[in-house]
């Protein structure tokens, strides 16, 4: 790529990342106002000096010590300034930062599952972290440093051109050399800037998943060859670290000498004027002074330029993200349901009022819950690899029926639940639910409220079991917590519980075991009163008779409900009216259990054993 082209591409990104100062413009407009302070004293600093040198060869102690109280006041004023600089600076930045990494978290939850995918956590979250940490960084390299070495570059300049213009033009010889010379780096610093951001995604991916895999790790003794492959890895991002410092030090120490060269001559012809008598003392010691303070920006310049490239590494990461979720978002339902989002489970706000548009709900009525025609769903792998999960698939589930999905593993049951909630839009065909396509907004948003899906893994976060059934529903009720808990039989194990409901759970639920992290899950889900509710496996961790218990609970407490539950075990769907089979990724088989037993198909081969689905192997 070119400078040319680099160039071109760095502007766009730094334009969208300074749009996030917008709302904080008085405080950034004033924070950058103030950096006249620190150019005040920097300059002010060589003419006091000259000042002072002049006055004590002149013996004028009047003048000294004027010069002395005057200095002292603007000292207090200009530390009062650099107080109220800094604090503003520094406080905009901050909003900045926690105003973009709180979009990069939104866009993550608005990607399409398929897109999601694509995507390790540990990358997902360098972006949402370090990735907008760098980024926001070019607000203070371009703004606050590159303003201020300019500024101060120029009002040194002017101030050595009135003590003499032909050796104020000598210091800036340089510049043009400085710049050439910066430029040569670009490139490379921008490229390594954007490797250690993906780098460093993958370590600590790699750290989040062993962690999180730490019990399989020790059962299979594993820990040399996880230790090993996280030298590897640490050592790979190490050669990089090394690399980018060795360009930046090459490209620091060529300005630095060709600075030092420039400065030698510099004093040379200043102490040759100064013999001459066509300078005083104090000009030839402002002169000095100021030197550095033309050079010095030429070279922070320089360095401010390559943290800036590095910085527009992790810019073009951040926008990748959003140019993945373009234009169509998931409907946006509150804060709760971005929270469950993370967990690839919808839990949607309080049922639509039973009073509310009569006419509409029978209209809804009238035609099924959810309807599937002929959808077809190909996932892409991140390294480019297409998957059909399911072809050509069509089922419809009326309004008060408990479906049941059953089949053998790998036959896309779990897939087709995603769909019917939206978590997995079609590739080809259609699905509504309630009426409305997922993808079609405000429709959808209103749809999403009625539905209630429980993924195949119970997901918990830190906090109380009170706070993870409530996370459902905004300001939930104790009362209306402690109902969900009874429809999905979790009352009982709750209460006994050190803290009951306020008991904590640790990271992920894993304080809790996995029947008891399900029903709670599906309590979750429950406090919702959905029209719709979605179960993938969701009681799986029970056993056979429980498991019964806790569906026929769910049934008795929210009469009318539509169900569409996927299942490995017969206990789970005892109660469906219908039963949908499939195979390969297609509905190969549908009708009551009778019907299919008689079928002698595929659900006859699941099911002809009285245990059920449990003999599947």
């Amino acid at each position: 790529m070119s400078a040319e082209q680099s160039t071109s591409r760095a502007w766009p990104l730094f334009a969208a990342i300074m749009k996030y100062a917008k709302p904080y413009k008085l405080a950034f407009i004033f924070s950058v106002l103030l950096l006249a302070a620190d150019i005040v004293y920097d300059v002010g600093y060589a003419l006091v000096q000259q000042l002072f040198v002049d006055a004590a060869e002149r013996r004028q102690m009047d003048t000294l010590f004027t010069l002395t109280g005057v200095s002292l006041a603007a000292g207090i004023g200009i530390i009062l300034f650099f107080t109220l600089q800094f604090y503003l600076r520094n406080k905009v930045q901050s909003l900045m930062q926690r105003d973009l990494s709180t979009d990069v978290f939104q866009q993550i939850a608005a990607l399409p599952m398929p897109s999601l995918l694509k995507f390790h956590s540990g990358d997902l979250v360098s972006r949402t972290t370090r990735d907008v940490q760098q980024a926001n960084g070019m607000v203070a390299n371009i703004v606050y440093e590159l303003t201020y070495n300019i500024v101060l570059f120029v009002v040194a300049f002017a101030y050595l051109a009135t003590i003499n213009w032909q050796l104020a033009l000598l210091v800036v010889l340089s510049a043009p050399l400085v710049f050439a010379i910066g430029r040569l780096f670009d490139r490379k610093l921008r490229a390594y800037g954007g490797q250690l951001q993906k780098k460093d995604a993958e370590v600590r991916g790699f750290l989040q998943e062993t962690m999180q895999g730490l019990s399989i790790v020790r059962i299979f003794q594993m820990e040399p060859a996880v230790a090993a492959e996280y030298g590897e890895k640490r050592t790979a991002q190490n050669r990089l670290q090394v690399k980018n410092m060795l360009h930046r030090t090459s490209m620091n120490q060529s300005v630095y000498l060709a600075n030092q060269l420039v400065m030698i001559v510099c004093v040379y012809f200043t102490a040759y004027t100064a013999i001459e008598g066509t300078l005083t003392a104090g000009q030839v010691l402002a002169f000095l002074v100021l030197i550095s303070r033309v050079q010095n920006p030429l070279l922070s310049v320089i360095n401010t330029w390559g943290n800036f490239q590095q910085g527009l590494g992790a810019g073009e990461r951040i926008f990748a993200l959003f140019k993945s979720v373009g234009g169509a978002k998931r409907p946006r339902i509150g804060h709760a349901e971005q929270a469950a989002a993370s967990e690839q489970a919808l839990h949607v706000e309080s049922a639509i009022d039973d009073e509310e548009g009569s006419e509409n709900e029978a209209a809804v009525d009238a035609e099924p819950i959810v309807a599937v025609r002929e959808a077809t769903v190909a996932l892409e792998s991140g390294e480019g690899e297409q998957t059909t999960l399911l072809a050509g698939v069509t089922m419809t589930v009326r309004s008060g029926e408990f479906v049941a999905i059953v089949g053998p593993s790998g036959a896309g049951k779990s897939t087709l639940a995603r769909l019917c909630c939206g978590l997995i839009p079609p590739t080809t065909g259609e699905v509504k639910v309630l009426g409305s396509r997922l993808e079609e907004q405000p429709a959808a948003a209103e749809t999403l409220r009625s539905i209630s899906y429980v993924p195949q893994t119970p997901y918990l976060f830190t906090g109380t079991v009170r706070d993870n059934i409530g996370l459902g529903v905004e300001d939930a009720t104790d009362e209306e917590i402690k109902w969900a808990a009874r429809a999905a039989c979790a009352d009982s194990f709750i209460e006994k519980l050190d803290g009951g409901y306020d008991s904590v759970v640790g990271e992920r639920g894993d304080t809790l075991s996995g029947g008891q992290r399900q029903r709670i899950t599906l309590a979750r889900a429950l406090i919702r009163r959905p029209k719709l509710l979605i179960l993938d496996e969701a009681t799986s961790a029970l056993d056979t008779v429980t498991e019964t218990e806790v569906m026929q609970s769910v049934i008795d407490a929210l009469p009318g409900i539509t169900i569409l539950a996927v299942s490995h075990r017969e206990s789970a769907i005892r109660q469906a009216d219908r039963i949908v089979a499939m195979e390969g990724g297609k509905v190969v088989e549908e009708g009551s259990r009778a019907e299919l037993l008689r079928l002698g198909g595929v659900y006859a081969l699941l099911f002809a054993d009285p245990q059920g689905l449990a003999s599947e192997s």
